[in-house]
């Protein structure tokens, strides 16, 4: 069976920790583990717990039997909310002190009988991964599996039962019989920790049909108490941090953070806590933090969402466990001299990566409210956490919503409300707003005692070269015609990669005055010619939306202007990917974004003999080296320092030209002495085996093609040839 196991690794780590810091390993950890009994350390956590009678504290291997479960399930109710023990008992009473052994099926069922009973059967299909859905492989998940349960009710008539038909709780539609469900229940899959309520093998059969043991039971009610769903909310105004005086000493002697000076820090984002929504539960560990000390970083950022904290919108009550949580992240990273940086990302009326037409927050007075209330909270909380350990960042990557566009005014307003209620509580608190669009530094926050912080996203799909230039994208009739200039000989070819078109038209490439070639467009269904996206059809806005959609064309003859004409009557803009030059002596990739060329005026690009490109109209050209020299310039004319929080690279794109794009931005970022955080999964180098594994069992791209990729403990591994170019911009 799959197992959490802990490891030497984390041993290791501590002690090349302690070496590349030339410190002892006693001033650089803490014991992460105890002596037990156990050879589970989740056994370990769910005693700690109070889940476990201390009749279930020997021999974990042993058959459990229905009294032993029902004890153990009992527990969590206490835990959780006493009210559903009555509901509970109702449900469980044919068996609650039966000893008769139990097998993995029957566990699965009484487990969800528990759910029932606690409202979590609500989850429904909306959230319920099976693994069948993930895997390849047909799998009999009910091999051995007799359905001879003379204790319980008749599971395939379950959903008649009296007591669960007509409770308030009752709401799974009866698509699949009762044991069906439950079997979805408990091989819920958490895209974190690859962790399900019941463990499975390396075929994914979660052996329904064998004993269920001690251990195993165990380990399926921990990690059933740790979803969100049983999460357990204390007033807010009772909880205060558990964070030591030593931890607090240790933090006083890491280096002085302040507006006014940062460290050079090179960090790492930790994954995700929230991902607990998606099955078992999930929590920080020092074995990550131990990872990235030993990796060199000194600053981790950690995304939060509102609801990891509140119970949904009542400010008054906390989820005390994600709390703790942290003020363990906080001593570990303490110990092994790393600088945490709490970012929020999602709360009512705001998402990072959702349906934008639900992000009002910047315009409804409610939510704003909400978002101070975060930030009140963990001001409050934190409030005797030195700076040199802590900061905030605000609010990752704002946005409008797809009605109303988001202006600096607006979002500066807004910041300035969170900023004003954390430096009362704490005035040395170093607060981070993030610039609009990812990179436009914001002048209206400018003297605010804060930082800045830009995310630098510029290799998009498939990127096959490098260096590239960055161009506007957008080309509006009204704004001129893209013109190119230079001495192109015969043979020359040019491709225009083509993602949106207004209405029907064509596309007519000029060649010093002539018409050469031209090329349809619009009109099309989807499927038809690469056609995938129809925006407002049966307008006279309407647009239509492309993959692949290239057109290529070979000069005849020499030319030195080319000139991009649409033509049509009804059609009033185009979008492109990229434009791509060949020629004898040089190949240049000129790159569609808004988000690196906010300017949509239309590009007037010169291409000179060496491949150079260079624009005579302002704001429509950008290079890697432009973007950092961007931020540079902000922070030389204000004063308010700037860190790249975000940085990262797909892995679609072309290896080698990952190693390049990333060796040049870490050395423009070094030359400006911006600080940095490289972005986690796989935007990054370290990949989390498990959620790797979730990744492949659907059958998406993880790793990049041509990395050579090494194991580094248990759960880790790296992109070794990535890892090689950071490592030369991190102090080890």
């Amino acid at each position: 069976m799959k197992r959490k196991i802990i490891s030497g690794f984390l041993a290791v780590l501590r002690l090349l920790c302690a070496a590349s810091c030339g410190a002892s390993p006693a001033e650089t950890a803490v014991e992460l583990i105890k002596e037990t009994a156990t050879e589970n350390a989740e056994i370990g956590t769910a005693i700690a717990y109070g889940l476990v009678p201390e009749t279930l504290q020997v021999s974990y291997s042993s058959q459990i039997t229905y009294g032993e479960f029902c004890a153990l399930l009992d527990n969590l109710v206490v835990l959780y909310d006493a009210t559903y023990m009555k509901d509970w008992l109702a449900v469980s009473s044919a068996y609650h002190d039966a000893n008769d052994l139990m097998s993995r099926m029957e566990g699965a069922i009484v487990l969800f009988y528990l759910a029932e009973c606690t409202g979590l059967d609500e989850i429904g299909y909306t959230y319920n991964i099976p693994l069948e859905d993930l895997i390849s492989d047909e799998v009999d998940f009910y091999a051995n599996v007799t359905f001879d349960y003379p204790l319980l009710p008749d599971i395939h008539e379950i959903y008649y039962n009296e007591t669960i038909a007509e409770s308030e709780n009752y709401s799974w539609l009866c698509e699949n019989d009762y044991a069906d469900n439950a079997k979805r229940f408990v091989e819920r899959y958490s895209y974190v920790n690859g962790l399900t309520y019941f463990d499975y093998d390396e075929n994914y059969d979660l052996h329904l049909g064998d004993a269920f043991t001690r251990e195993a039971a165990i380990c399926a009610v921990k990690r059933l108490y740790e979803t969100s769903w049983y999460a357990h909310y204390v007033p807010a105004d009772t909880l205060t941090s558990t964070i030591s005086d030593d931890t607090i000493a240790l933090a006083e002697s890491m280096p002085t953070v302040s507006t006014s000076e940062l460290p050079n820090w090179k960090g790492y984002t930790l994954p995700d806590l929230d991902s607990n929504d998606y099955g078992a539960g999930y929590a920080y560990t020092e074995e990550v933090v131990a990872l990235y000390a030993v990796e060199g970083f000194d600053f981790v950022r950690v995304p939060f969402s509102f609801e990891s904290v509140f119970a949904g919108e009542d400010t008054s009550s906390v989820r005390e466990a994600v709390m703790r949580n942290l003020d363990e992240l906080l001593t570990w990273c303490a110990q092994y001299g790393i600088h945490v940086c709490i970012d929020l990302h999602n709360m009512p009326g705001f998402t990072t990566d959702a349906d934008d037409s639900n992000d009002s927050m910047f315009f409804d007075e409610e939510q704003q409210r909400l978002f101070v209330a975060f930030w009140s909270f963990m001001a409050n909380y934190f409030q005797d956490v030195p700076p040199q350990l802590l900061s905030f960042n605000l609010l990752n990557e704002p946005h409008g919503s797809d009605e109303t566009e988001l202006d600096s005014e607006t979002y500066a307003a807004v910041m300035q409300l969170a900023i004003d209620v954390v430096h009362d509580i704490t005035p040395e608190r170093v607060i981070f707003v993030d610039m609009l669009s990812l990179s436009d530094p914001v002048y209206e926050l400018a003297d605010t005692d804060t930082v800045q912080s830009a995310h630098l996203y510029f290799l998009y799909e498939e990127t096959d070269r490098w260096p590239v230039e960055y161009i506007n994208g957008f080309i509006h009739r009204n704004n001129g015609e893209l013109t190119l200039e230079g001495d192109f000989s015969v043979g020359t070819e040019i491709t225009f990669d083509i993602s949106q078109f207004h209405a029907a038209g064509a596309l007519a490439l000029y060649a010093d005055g002539v018409e050469i070639a031209a090329y349809s467009l619009g009109g099309e269904s989807i499927g038809e010619n690469g056609c995938v996206e129809i925006g407002e059809p049966n307008t006279d806005g309407e647009w239509f939306g492309y993959e692949g959609r290239t057109w290529t064309v070979r000069l005849e003859s020499d030319a030195e202007t080319l000139v991009l004409s649409q033509e049509g009557e009804d059609s009033w803009w185009y979008r492109l990917n990229s434009i791509t030059i060949d020629t004898e002596d040089y190949s240049v990739r000129l790159v569609g974004s808004n988000s690196v060329v906010k300017s949509e005026a239309v590009p007037r690009l010169a291409i000179a003999a060496d491949g150079s490109v260079s624009s005579d109209v302002a704001n429509t050209l950008c290079s890697l080296n432009d973007m950092v020299e961007i931020l540079h310039g902000f922070t030389q004319e204000t004063g308010t320092l700037i860190m790249v929080q975000e940085l990262g690279f797909d892995a679609d794109n072309d290896y080698d030209v990952t190693l390049a794009a990333a060796d040049d931005l870490l050395a423009a970022l070094e030359a400006c002495d911006i600080p940095w955080c490289s972005w986690c999964g796989e935007h990054g180098y370290l990949f989390d085996k498990r959620e790797y594994q979730a990744y492949t069992m659907k059958g998406e791209r993880f790793l990049r093609d041509g990395a050579e990729i090494e194991d580094v403990g248990e759960y880790w591994m790296v992109d070794a040839g990535l890892r090689d170019v950071f490592r030369k911009y991190i102090d080890m």
